[in-house]
């Protein structure tokens, strides 16, 4: 990858459960991830992502601290559902009930500041396999239902994320990096 201010980039934001619901969900995405060979990765809901030139990264710093600010405590989301798809990013998902206006505000916000093509759709992902076959999914959609249904998750950080270094797209799940991250209390 260049570091000519005219290469392109990916971030993302993303909203971190507090510390013990993150060790529980981190917890179903190694079962998962040694169950199905796929990487491991942070549990997280993404706020927003952008694509942008080198010479944009940074203001993504102070953005997230703006959003930070604008919104200075913890989000809590109640378990809906757990939904699946054949894409890879959105194999197996925690849905969350109703529109929670802090945790949209926060979209909002970011989006407004960073302008881009993401189409914010909260939820919170378990598992990354693309193409897996829909038997399954619903299997694992349906167990994981039973478990986590009426679970109030708390996420009390925002952090920004990269790609990792040498990548500009997500592609590679074992090299993201967690460039900064914010706590809301």
């Amino acid at each position: 990858m260049s570091s000519s201010e005219d290469t392109l980039g990916t971030s993302s934001f993303w909203l971190v459960p507090c510390a013990s619901q993150r060790d529980f969900f981190d917890s179903i995405v190694k079962d998962l991830a040694q169950e199905f060979s796929t990487p491991v990765f942070c549990p997280h809901l993404t706020l927003h992502c952008v694509f942008q030139p080198a010479s944009v990264r940074s203001a993504l710093v102070p953005a997230l601290d703006r959003a930070v600010q604008k919104l200075p405590r913890p989000i809590s989301l109640k378990v809906a559902s757990i939904g699946h798809s054949a894409l890879r990013f959105k194999t197996l998902f925690v849905e969350f009930e109703g529109a929670n206006e802090d945790l949209f505000g926060l979209a909002r916000s970011l989006s407004a500041e960073l302008p881009s093509d993401y189409m914010f759709a909260p939820h919170l992902s378990l598992l990354y396999r693309e193409n897996l076959d829909l038997k399954t999914r619903e299997r694992l959609a349906k167990m994981y239902a039973e478990r986590l249904r009426g679970l109030t998750v708390e996420f009390n950080s925002v952090t920004l994320v990269s790609p990792g270094k040498g990548h500009d797209t997500f592609d590679f799940v074992e090299d993201w990096e967690i460039v900064e991250e914010r706590p809301l209390d």
